[in-house]
């Protein structure tokens, strides 16, 4: 448990728009990259849309549930709702093995986390 609250903070030092900007990044980098590597993926490719479904209906009963309840959000429950989306990205882009420009979308992806990687090394947090 040590390990997401240490992941917590450092979150918590990112901007919303940096934030934001890398869950886009992430999410071209990890589709670039299922088209990279799509022969490889045709094996797991059910796999990984299942246990993404997974993730994803987890995290939003979960949500739904903390909702009614009217409790605070816990964090590792976006973290099931992160994994299960690029899970998904993942899958998907295993589906386009002649997707042109892969390596630009993986290079886009990359560049849109820059500037979270840059807000980590801030000292405090912003609120």
């Amino acid at each position: 448990m040590r390990f997401l609250a240490w992941q917590e903070r450092l979150v918590q030092k990112i901007s919303t728009r940096s934030l934001a900007l890398a869950f886009i990044g992430k999410s071209l980098t990890i589709f670039g990259l299922g088209a990279w590597f799509s022969v490889e993926l045709e094996v797991i490719r059910n796999i990984i849309f299942f246990l993404s479904a997974a993730l994803l209906a987890q995290s939003g009963l979960s949500n739904l549930l903390d909702w009614h309840k009217q409790r605070k959000q816990l964090y590792v429950n976006y973290l099931f709702y992160a994994w299960g989306l690029f899970g998904l990205f993942l899958a998907v882009g295993g589906l386009f093995p002649k997707l042109p420009f892969k390596l630009v979308i993986i290079a886009a992806g990359i560049i849109l986390v820059l500037p979270a990687i840059k807000d980590l090394f801030r000292r405090k947090k912003i609120n």
